[in-house]
C-alpha cells in the first residue's frame, strides 16, 4: 500500500489535463520510469496530433514465457480541474480511507494499482502466470483518438495480445461492452439585423425554439431504444438505453442584435450494438425534415465512434471469476454507459473488458477514492497475472 499510495502521489502532482496537454511527457516519463523500476521492459511510444503536439504513451511488458498474454490498458490524463475545490486538486488530501485529487480514480489510481500488483508478482513466490503488456495512454478524455487511437492504427502489433482489460471504471460490474457516441454541431442560419426592427428580419432564435422542442422528441425516441446487454444498476431500464442530449448552445453578441446563426452541440449514445455511422444518418435526416418545418436553413458538423460488444465466453469467465473473488459476491457482465478505451483494442479482434478502480465523483471537485478500492484493483490484477495472487490488500 505504501508503494501503490507513493506512486498514486507523485502521477496526481502532475497536471494532465487533456486540454492543455501540457505536462503528457513528463507524466509518461515518471510511469515509464516506475515500470522499469519494478522489473518491467518499458518504453514511450510518441506520434504528432492534428495539433501539432506530441501524444506519449507507455508500454510496459514483462514475460512469463507462457502461451497466453493479457493487456491492461490505462490513461493518465484528466480533465481539467474545474472551480469549487476545497483542497489542491493536484495533491492528495486523505480524510479517513478516502482519497481526494484530480485524476486519483479516473484514472491515476488504475495505474498505481497495475504498477504495485504487477510489483508483488514480480518479486512473490510463485512468479507471473500469464506474459503482461500494459499500455499508459493520453487523450481518453477527449475520445481517445489520438492517443490509444494513434496506436491501434499504426502500431497495432504493441496490443497484440489474448485479451484485454481496461483498468478505467466500477468495481461494482466488470463490462463487456460499450455504447457508441455520435456528437457535434447542427448549425442554424437566418437573417440577423436591429432588435428594434424585427418586424423586417424576424428572428431566427425564436424559430429555432420550436426546432429544439422538436429534437427532444427524437430524445424521447432514443431512450425507447433498448439493447440486448445488461446495464448497470440505475433508475430506467434492466438493459443498456439510448440517449440524446442537447449540450451546447451558441449565439448571439449583444442585447439589440438579432443573432443570423446559432450552433447547437449535441451528444448521442448509440447502443453497442448498432452502427453509429446508420445512427448519424438517421439523425441529419431527421433534424433537417424538422429544420425545413421551421423555416430555418441547417448544417451538420459532426462524428461518431463505434461501441463494442466481447461475446468471448473464455476470457470473460477469467475475468469474472478474478472480480468476483476480490469482491466477494456474484457478479455478471454489463455494457459500460459512456465508450471507453476498450473499443480500439476490439477493433483489433481482441476480446476487451473494462474492470476497476472504483472510485466516485468523477470529474467533479470531489473526486475520490478509498484505500480498499485501491487495494481490491490490486487485488485483481494480482488474480490475473500472478501463480500466487496472495499478498497484502
Amino acid at each position: 500500500m505504501e508503494y501503490m499510495l507513493r506512486v498514486l502521489r507523485n502521477l496526481v502532482s502532475i497536471n494532465t489535463n487533456a486540454v492543455d496537454k501540457a505536462n503528457y511527457a513528463e507524466c509518461a516519463s515518471y510511469i515509464d520510469s516506475e515500470a522499469s523500476e519494478i522489473g518491467m521492459k518499458s518504453r514511450i511510444i510518441s506520434f504528432k496530433g492534428s495539433d501539432g503536439k506530441i501524444r506519449p504513451s507507455v508500454l510496459a511488458e514483462a514475460s512469463a514465457n507462457a502461451g497466453e498474454t493479457v493487456l491492461f490498458v490505462t490513461h493518465f490524463d484528466v480533465v481539467p480541474e474545474g472551480q469549487g475545490w476545497k483542497t489542491n486538486p493536484f495533491s492528495i488530501s486523505r480524510k479517513g480511507n478516502r482519497l481526494y485529487g484530480r485524476g486519483v480514480s479516473d484514472d491515476k489510481g488504475g495505474i498505481a494499482a497495475f504498477l504495485a500488483g504487477v510489483k508483488e508478482a514480480l518479486h512473490g513466490k510463485g512468479g507471473l502466470s500469464r506474459n503482461i503488456k500494459f499500455l499508459a495512454v493520453c487523450d481518453e478524455e477527449v475520445g481517445g483518438d489520438e492517443g490509444i487511437g494513434l496506436i491501434a492504427k499504426r502500431k497495432p502489433r504493441a496490443l497484440a495480445s489474448d485479451f484485454c482489460i481496461v483498468l478505467d471504471g466500477h468495481l461494482d460490474y466488470f463490462s463487456t461492452a460499450c455504447c457508441g457516441i455520435v456528437r457535434g454541431w447542427i448549425t442554424l442560419k437566418g437573417k440577423g439585423g436591429h432588435a428594434g426592427y424585427d418586424f423586417q428580419t424576424g428572428n431566427m432564435l425564436h424559430n429555432a425554439i420550436p426546432f429544439m422542442q422538436e429534437l427532444l422528441e427524437y430524445r424521447h425516441a432514443r431512450h425507447r431504444k433498448r439493447s440486448s446487454i445488461d446495464a448497470p444498476k440505475n433508475g430506467v431500464s434492466k438493459k443498456i438505453f439510448g440517449r440524446f442530449n442537447i449540450t451546447i448552445l451558441d449565439a448571439g453578441t449583444q442585447f439589440n442584435v438579432i443573432p443570423s446563426e446559432l450552433k447547437i452541440g449535441f451528444d448521442l449514445r448509440t447502443l453497442p450494438e448498432e452502427n453509429p455511422g446508420e445512427i448519424a444518418h438517421e439523425f441529419r435526416r431527421f433534424a433537417s425534415l424538422k429544420a425545413r418545418k421551421h423555416s430555418l436553413k441547417a448544417g451538420f458538423d459532426f462524428r461518431f465512434v463505434h461501441g463494442y460488444y466481447t461475446k468471448n465466453k473464455k476470457y470473460a469467465g477469467i475475468v469474472k471469476s478474478a472480480a468476483e473473488e476480490v469482491m466477494h459476491r456474484k457478479m455478471h457482465p454489463v455494457s459500460s454507459f459512456g465508450a471507453t478505451d476498450a473499443r480500439y483494442v476490439s477493433t483489433l479482434g481482441i476480446p476487451a473488458f473494462n474492470f476497476g478502480p472504483g472510485g466516485k465523483n468523477v470529474h467533479t471537485n470531489t473526486e475520490s477514492i478509498t484505500l480498499q478500492e485501491l487495494g481490491k484493483t490490486k487485488e485483481f490484477v494480482k488474480k490475473i497475472i500472478a501463480n500466487d495472487p496472495g499478498g497484502e490488500d
